[in-house]
Parts: C-alpha cells; sequence; structure tokens
C-alpha cells in the first residue's frame, strides 16, 4: 500500500496514499493576557475512502484549555518518537460519546504538546501511524 508522508509543524507521519487532507489552520489563543503568553495552534485533519478521521492538534507551548470529558477503555504502552507513551481507545473523547484512538505527545524545542486522535479506524492502522511519527528539526 502506498504512503503519504504529511508534515505539521515540525511533525512528519505517514497516511495511506487515498487519504487526503480535509483542514487546516494555524491560530493564537491567549494563555495569560497578564504575562502577553499566547499558544500557537496549529491543525490539520485528514479523511479516509471509508469514513476513517485522522486530527491532529500542536500547540506551542501547551494547550489554551482542556478538551472535555474522556472515558478510557483500554490502553498500551508504546514508543513513539523516542518518547513512552499510553495509547488509549475511548467511549467518550470531547465530552461526546465516540470510539477514538489518541495519543498525547511532549516536544521539545520548540515546546509543545501534540494530540493525535483517530475515529473509524482500527488499532493496528493507529498503532502503524503513531509508528510512524518523527519529529524534524532540533528536539
Amino acid at each position: 500500500m502506498s504512503e503519504i508522508v504529511c508534515i505539521l509543524a515540525g511533525l512528519t507521519f505517514l497516511l495511506p496514499a487515498a487519504f487526503v487532507q480535509v483542514d487546516n489552520s494555524v491560530q493564537t489563543h491567549m494563555l495569560n493576557p497578564d504575562l502577553n503568553l499566547t499558544c500557537k495552534e496549529t491543525f490539520a485533519s485528514y479523511g479516509g475512502p471509508n469514513g476513517e478521521k485522522v486530527y491532529v492538534f500542536v500547540w506551542e507551548p501547551y494547550p489554551p484549555k482542556p478538551g472535555g470529558p474522556m472515558a478510557a477503555t483500554r490502553q498500551w504502552d508504546r514508543i513513539v518518537a523516542g518518547e513512552k507513551i499510553k495509547v488509549t481507545e475511548t467511549d467518550q473523547f470531547m465530552g461526546k460519546k465516540q470510539k477514538v484512538f489518541v495519543v498525547h505527545l511532549k516536544r521539545s524545542s520548540p515546546d509543545a504538546v501534540i494530540m493525535i486522535y483517530a475515529s473509524g479506524v482500527t488499532f493496528d492502522f493507529f498503532d502503524k501511524l503513531i509508528s510512524s511519527i518523527k519529529y524534524t528539526g532540533s528536539q
């Protein structure tokens, strides 16, 4: 199966060639007005031919607000981009009843929190996706 290389805010990962980018945006959020501290949010979403969806958020230096309640049904340990992380399968995510696979990563130089989640995919698909993650530039 052929793949495409996706590049987003110092992050690269692979998706099947049949996937297309659906949305992308860059926004700035105020974290602390007294300190003039802001968060740069880079977002992209991708869709597959059978309704699969992949969402990627990169927040520099960290997210502006929590995303809502999550209920984990299973978790696995993985090493992704040299970092030990948990892969979580949910039945509630961002306050909605939905099955997704999700990971949270922390990057340095520049500091960032990364969240990648997918719906309508198998564990094997998500595991292959996160196994392909690499940071570009200095880390």
